[in-house]
């Protein structure tokens, strides 16, 4: 989903959870996008994404 997002957006910031592989920061980055780490939690990750201005975001667990 990120390349999607990243070709609509580019260099946009990317929201992802602790827990997520290193692949998801290869790939936001290999997008020219921008990764944010942000801790597990829907009411954290929903923050961080409005804080950053996020055109994505995912956690792990869903």
């Amino acid at each position: 989903m990120v390349p999607y997002f990243l070709n609509k957006e580019p260099r946009s910031t990317v929201v992802y959870d602790l827990r997520s592989s290193r692949v998801v920061v290869e790939e936001i980055i290999k997008h020219e996008g921008t990764p944010r780490r942000q801790r597990v939690g829907h009411a954290f990750m929903k923050k961080a994404m409005r804080d950053s201005r996020a055109i994505f975001g995912g956690e792990l667990s869903g």
